[in-house]
């Protein structure tokens, strides 16, 4: 069955959630990692967003 997990954070902490993710999901086949970036104009916040679909 594929499964997908979803990490979504602001600038500095996504690669601490994503790395997190990854490593919880390390028993598990990894099919395929979507990243976005979504710049948002009027606080021009950057959210990073990855979507991981993996076999569970």
């Amino acid at each position: 069955m594929i499964q997908t997990r979803i990490v979504s954070e602001y600038r500095k902490e996504f690669q601490e959630s994503l790395n997190k993710a990854l490593s919880e999901l390390s028993n598990h086949e990894i099919i395929d990692v979507k990243l976005a970036v979504n710049n948002e104009p009027l606080t021009e916040m950057e959210t990073y967003t990855a979507m991981i679909l993996y076999k569970a």
